[in-house]
C-alpha cells in the first residue's frame, strides 16, 4: 500500500494515478459499495458559466458549503453591499431573493433538509444560526416560523471558521476551532439555544480549523487538521449518546505522512459522504515543495478504514469534492495557485479510485471556490470569488444517466467481537463466547477462519480451541490478561480483544480507572464536573479543561466507577492521577462526598437539576466529609499524584462494598486565591485524564460461595446481523435476502427469530418469507428502498439495514 502511495505521489497530473443515485433526502443510508466500468465514450462533460455575482466578502471559508439545490432551483448565500442575501440561480443568472443579515462580511455554511434550510451566518466570535423555509404559495423562502429571527452564537476566541450538520435525531451540531482546540456544540428544538463547547481534540495550532458531517447508520463525523502533530485527526459520534462521547482520534492515513516542510496536514479541507458510509475528503498538504502532493484525496471506507492517500495535484490550494452517486463519479475542484488562478477539476469512480486528467472548471484570477453539501445527478453549481465578483458555473455529464455496470462489490473483512470482559480466580478456566460475522465475499461465501491468541498478560494461556470462536481459555498465573480473537475471509482480516483478570485471593491486585486506557480501552465510567460561584447556574461536565481556586470559589468534583473490584476485594492502597496545566503553590485537599451528584447539570447552586446543595458549592457537612482524604500541591505543570490516606482507603473500601455508596470526591480549597487548572475526562489526550488506581486482595480460604461471587462470566450479548453489501436491481427482477446472522448461545438455550421490514421507499415491497433470514423481496416501483431485518435471541435484539436501488425496466 505504501508502495502505492509513492507512485500516486510522484505521479504526474495527467491521470495516470495508481489504482446512483440522487437522495430522496438528505440523510444517507447504507449502500453497497460498487467499483464501476468506466462511461462510454460518449458520455461527455459540460460545463456552463452564470452571469457574475456582485459580492462584498470571498466565497471561504474552507470547509464550508453555500450553495443548494431545491425542487429543481439553484440557491446560494452570499453577502454584497446590502447586506447577506438568499439568492436564486434564474437560468444563468442569480437573483436576490431574501435578506438574512445586515453584515457584508459572513461567510456561510449551509444545510438543505427538505423544505427547510439552515444557515451558519459565519462572523467569527459573533456569529449567528438562521432557518428558512421553502413557501410553495410564494414559491420562495421565506424566514421560518420556528426562527422568524437568526439568532446569536458566541463561538470561542481563536476562531477561524465553522461548519454544521443535522444528526439522525434531529440535533444541530456545529464544529468550530479555538486557540488551540477543535470543539463542537449542539441544538435541540428550533436551535435557538445552544449547549457550551465540547472539546473534541487539544493542542492544535491557532491556524488548524475542522468540518463536521452526518454519517449513514446514525453517526456524525468530525474532521480537522493539527499542525502541531502535522496529522489530520478524525473521530465519530453516535447519534442519541452522550455528547460528550466521542471515539478516538483515527489519524486518518497518517502512517503515509512525509517529515517534509510543514508535514502533511494543512488547514484546507472540504467533506463529502456516500450512501455507504465511503466518506471522501479533499484536503491540502503542508508538503509546499516541489514533486510532493499539494491536494489530495483521502477516503475512508464503511469498516473505518483509511485508504492510503491518493494525489489529486503537486500544486494547488483550497478544494472542495462533491459527489454523483448515479454517475458513480466524485469530483474535485481546487484554485490552482495560493493567491488565486483557475479553479481545476478532477473526477474519479467512487468505488476504484481514478483521476482523470486536470481540466478547467472557472477561468480566471479566482479562489475560494465553494459547492453543496448535496450530492447531485443532472448537474451541480461551483462558485469562486474574483475580486468583487463571484463567478460560477453549472457542471454536468452530459447524455442520460449510465446504467452501472458492477464488476463486483468490495470485500468487506468480518465483524468480530471477542466478547465481554471477564474475572476469574486463578486455577479455574474462563469461557469465551466470541462472535464473527462476514459479508460472505469473496466467493465462495462462507470460508472464515478464526484464531484467539494471547495479547500480554502475566502468564501462559491454554485454549481448548484457539480455532473456535466459542471455546476455553485456562492462565498459568494470576494478573490481567487480553485476548484477541482473529477473523479472515482469506481477502480481508480484522480483530477485536477482551480482558480477563485472575485473581489470586493471596497476591494483590492493581487496577487503574482511567477513560479509554483502564482497565480497558473501552472503559468511560469517569465523571467530572466543576463548580464555579463566578457562574453560578452554568454546568461545565463536558469541559476539557477545570480550574481549582478561591478567587472566584471553584471545586472540582470526581467520580470512578469500580464495579470491576469483587465486593469481597480489600483495598490496599489507592492513588489519584491528576494533570495540571498550570502551578500553584497552594494546597488543596481531597473530600469524600456524601451524595449524589449529575455530571451534566451540577452547578455551583444544585447537585443535580432541581436538587440544591446544603450549602453552595458543595460546601456543607451533607455535601461532603469533613476530613481530607488526601492532597496535591501542584507546583509544577504536569502529572502529579495524590496518595490517599487512611480515611481515603476506608472511603473506597465502603464503595467496593456498596458500590450504591460511590459519590466520588470533591478538590476544594476555598480559602486560597492562587488557583491551578486540571485537564478532564473529555480531554483528547488519554493520559491526561484523571486516573484513579486502587491495588486491593481478596481473603484466603474462600468459601464457594465466594468464589462464585468473583468470578464475572460471560453475559449475554446481542446478536450480530450483517445484511451485506447494499444492492442495485433492474425491475422486474427480485432482490436476494441472504444475511449472516451470528449468536452467543445465550440464553440457553438460545432461539433466533427473524423479521424483515420496509423502512423507506417508495413503492410496496412483497418478502417472500418476512420471517425468514434468506428470502426474496419484490419491489412494485424504481426507487431507492431501505430494508431492516431484526434479530432477537429471546432477550436482546439487534437490526442491520440494507439499501437496494431499483432500476426501472431497460427500454431497448
Amino acid at each position: 500500500m505504501a508502495n502505492q502511495f509513492v507512485d500516486r505521489l510522484f505521479s504526474s497530473i495527467s491521470g495516470k494515478s495508481s489504482n446512483a443515485r440522487k437522495r430522496a433526502s438528505r440523510r444517507p443510508a447504507a449502500r453497497r459499495q460498487l467499483a464501476f466500468e468506466s462511461l462510454e465514450s460518449r458520455q461527455m462533460l459540460s460545463i456552463t458559466s452564470l452571469a457574475d455575482l456582485s459580492v462584498s466578502n470571498d466565497t471561504g471559508q474552507k470547509p464550508q458549503s453555500k450553495i443548494w439545490e431545491y425542487q429543481s432551483k439553484w440557491y446560494a448565500v452570499m453577502p454584497n453591499s446590502s447586506g447577506t442575501w438568499l439568492f436564486r440561480l434564474e437560468g444563468t443568472t442569480w437573483s436576490q431573493q431574501l435578506k438574512l443579515s445586515t453584515s457584508k462580511s459572513v461567510e456561510a455554511d449551509v444545510l438543505a433538509d427538505g423544505n427547510l434550510t439552515y444557515i451558519l451566518l459565519y462572523s467569527g466570535t459573533s456569529s449567528q444560526f438562521a432557518t428558512v423555509q421553502f413557501d410553495t404559495g410564494l414559491n420562495n423562502y421565506k424566514m421560518s416560523s420556528q426562527q422568524p429571527q437568526p439568532v446569536n452564537i458566541s463561538l470561542s476566541s481563536g476562531v477561524e471558521t465553522a461548519t454544521i450538520a443535522l444528526d439522525s435525531t434531529g440535533r444541530m451540531w456545529l464544529a468550530s476551532d479555538a486557540s488551540s482546540t477543535i470543539e463542537v456544540r449542539y441544538s435541540d428544538g428550533n436551535y435557538s439555544s445552544w449547549s457550551a463547547p465540547i472539546t473534541v481534540a487539544t493542542g492544535v495550532t491557532g491556524d488548524d480549523i475542522s468540518a463536521i458531517i452526518e454519517m449513514p447508520n446514525h453517526q456524525l463525523g468530525i474532521f480537522w487538521s493539527d499542525q502541531s502533530t502535522k496529522r489530520f485527526g478524525f473521530r465519530t459520534h453516535v447519534d442519541g449518546t452522550l455528547p460528550t462521547l466521542w471515539t478516538t482520534n483515527e489519524v486518518p492515513a497518517g502512517q503515509y505522512a512525509f517529515n517534509k516542510v510543514h508535514g502533511m496536514a494543512d488547514d484546507h479541507m472540504h467533506l463529502s459522504v456516500a450512501s455507504d458510509g465511503t466518506l471522501y475528503v479533499a484536503a491540502k498538504t503542508g508538503y509546499d515543495t516541489s514533486g510532493y502532493a499539494q491536494i489530495i484525496l483521502l477516503v475512508r471506507r464503511p469498516n473505518g478504514v483509511w485508504d492510503a492517500p491518493y494525489t489529486v495535484d503537486n500544486g494547488g490550494t483550497r478544494p472542495v469534492i462533491v459527489l454523483d452517486e448515479v454517475a458513480n463519479r466524485l469530483v474535485i475542484a481546487y484554485t490552482s495557485k495560493d493567491g488565486g488562478g483557475n479553479i481545476l477539476y478532477r473526477w474519479s469512480p467512487l468505488g476504484t479510485i481514478s483521476l482523470s486528467p486536470v481540466q478547467t472548471l472557472i477561468a480566471g484570477s479566482t479562489n475560494n471556490v465553494t459547492t453543496t453539501k448535496q450530492e447531485f445527478t443532472d448537474d451541480v453549481v461551483f462558485m469562486a470569488e474574483g475580486g468583487s465578483k463571484a463567478k460560477s458555473v453549472t457542471f454536468r455529464f452530459d447524455g442520460v444517466n449510465p446504467i452501472p455496470v458492477p464488476t463486483g462489490p468490495v470485500n468487506l473483512p468480518p465483524v468480530v467481537n471477542a466478547g465481554s470482559d471477564q474475572s476469574i480466580v486463578v486455577g479455574s478456566s474462563v469461557q469465551l463466547a466470541g462472535i464473527v460475522t462476514d459479508d460472505q465475499l469473496p466467493n465462495p461465501p462462507g470460508t472464515i477462519t478464526t484464531t484467539w491468541s494471547k495479547v500480554s498478560g502475566p502468564g501462559n494461556v491454554s485454549f481448548t480451541n484457539g480455532s473456535a470462536t466459542s471455546t476455553g481459555a485456562s492462565f498459568s498465573l494470576a494478573g490481567q490478561y487480553v485476548l484477541r480473537l482473529s477473523a479472515s475471509d482469506g481477502a480481508a482480516s480484522t480483530t477485536d480483544d477482551l480482558t480477563v483478570t485472575v485473581i489470586d485471593p493471596s497476591s494483590p491486585v492493581t487496577i487503574s480507572f482511567q477513560d479509554g486506557a483502564s482497565p480497558t480501552g473501552s472503559y468511560q465510567g469517569t465523571r467530572d464536573t466543576k463548580l464555579d460561584s463566578g457562574a453560578k447556574t452554568s454546568n461545565f461536565g463536558t469541559t476539557a479543561t477545570y480550574k481549582a481556586d478561591g478567587s472566584p470559589d471553584i471545586g472540582d468534583l470526581f467520580d470512578w466507577d469500580i464495579s470491576a473490584i469483587p465486593t469481597s476485594g480489600i483495598v490496599d492502597s489507592a492513588t489519584i492521577q491528576l494533570n495540571a496545566t498550570s502551578a500553584s503553590s497552594k494546597s488543596f485537599p481531597l473530600y469524600v462526598m456524601n451524595r449524589a451528584w449529575d455530571e451534566l447539570t451540577a452547578t455551583w447552586n444544585q447537585a443535580s437539576s432541581g436538587n440544591p446543595w446544603s450549602v453552595a458549592g458543595a460546601s456543607g457537612a451533607a455535601d461532603h466529609g469533613s476530613t481530607a482524604i488526601g492532597q496535591i500541591t501542584p507546583t509544577k505543570k504536569g502529572l502529579a499524584q495524590i496518595v490517599l490516606n487512611q480515611a481515603g482507603i476506608a472511603a473506597l473500601q465502603a464503595w467496593v462494598n456498596n458500590p450504591s455508596s460511590n459519590f466520588g470526591v470533591i478538590l476544594q480549597n476555598y480559602a486560597i486565591t492562587d488557583g491551578f487548572q486540571i485537564t478532564t475526562s473529555e480531554t483528547s489526550t488519554v493520559s491526561q485524564r484523571p486516573k484513579l488506581t486502587i491495588t486491593y486482595h481478596v481473603p484466603a480460604n474462600l468459601t464457594p460461595s465466594q468464589i462464585a461471587a468473583l468470578t464475572v462470566g460471560p453475559v449475554n450479548q446481542k446478536p450480530q446481523v450483517n445484511t451485506g453489501v447494499a444492492q442495485t436491481i433492474t425491475l422486474p427482477a427480485a432482490a436476494t435476502l441472504h444475511p449472516s446472522l451470528a449468536d452467543d448461545g445465550l440464553p440457553t438455550p438460545a432461539t433466533l427469530s427473524t423479521t424483515w421490514i420496509k423502512v423507506s421507499g417508495p413503492g410496496i415491497v412483497t418478502f417472500g418469507n418476512a420471517a425468514t433470514a434468506n428470502t426474496s423481496a419484490q419491489f412494485s416501483i424504481a426507487g431507492t428502498y431501505v430494508l431492516r431485518l431484526t434479530v432477537s435471541d429471546g432477550l436482546l435484539s439487534a437490526s442491520s439495514d440494507l439499501t437496494i436501488t431499483v432500476l426501472p425496466p431497460l427500454v431497448v
